[in-house]
């Protein structure tokens, strides 16, 4: 009999504690029908830059120097909520097939339970393979996948305690290695806002 192996994001939550405590080193995560790598070590240092959450009504702001990328934020907010998300919401211009098999994954795994996904039209036409495979990966996972003129970089976390997170980013999902910043706001309003024009969107892109 296979051994069962731990979920990710819950073996993250565990991992973020014991962080806490005694400053320790993380690991690679997994789970048992599929395999989503994450990379721990980015995501550690994701949640040591961000340390708590935004209170309700409040924002942080942060510059990321390159030691972890934008999608990293969903799953350092998921361990420092403790919690996975009723919905994710994704606008960006860039990706990699790493990221959309993660996602994927923790769709997969209940951890996520829908996802909205929408990519840039410029890296389609340049990356065509990958925003094809993308789109296969994510919505055989259940998600909306659009291709659209957009250089947003919007990620909307409806956690599962009902709190709305925003992160509005200059960073793609894809890399970092350059001087981004990020703000990470608790704000309903805001994340309304940016959830009206998304689905908009959704359903009628303007590809």
């Amino acid at each position: 009999m296979l051994e069962r192996r731990a979920n990710p994001i819950l073996e993250r939550r565990r991992r973020v504690k014991e962080l806490a405590a005694v400053g320790a080193a993380a690991g690679t995560l997994r789970t048992t029908e599929k395999h989503i790598f994450l990379n721990a070590g980015r995501i550690d240092k994701a949640v040591d830059q961000i340390k708590r959450l935004p209170a309700e009504g409040e924002t942080i702001h942060a510059i990321m120097s390159g030691a972890y990328n934008a999608w990293d934020l969903v799953p350092a907010v998921m361990a420092l909520a403790n919690q996975g998300l009723e919905r994710l919401t994704v606008t960006t211009l860039g990706f990699n097939l790493r990221q959309a098999r993660q996602l994927a994954g923790l769709i997969d795994a209940g951890e996520i339970k829908a996802a909205d996904f929408i990519c840039s039209t410029l890296y389609a036409e340049q990356e065509k393979n990958d925003a094809m495979r993308t789109r296969e990966i994510l919505t055989e996972a259940g998600a909306k996948f659009a291709i659209c003129r957009n250089h947003s970089k919007i990620l909307l976390m409806h956690m599962n305690n009902g709190a709305r997170l925003v992160s509005e980013s200059s960073a793609n999902f894809r890399t970092c290695r350059n001087v981004e910043q990020f703000a990470l706001s608790n704000h309903r309003e805001l994340y309304d806002f940016h959830r009206a024009w998304i689905e908009k969107m959704l359903q009628n892109p303007a590809v």
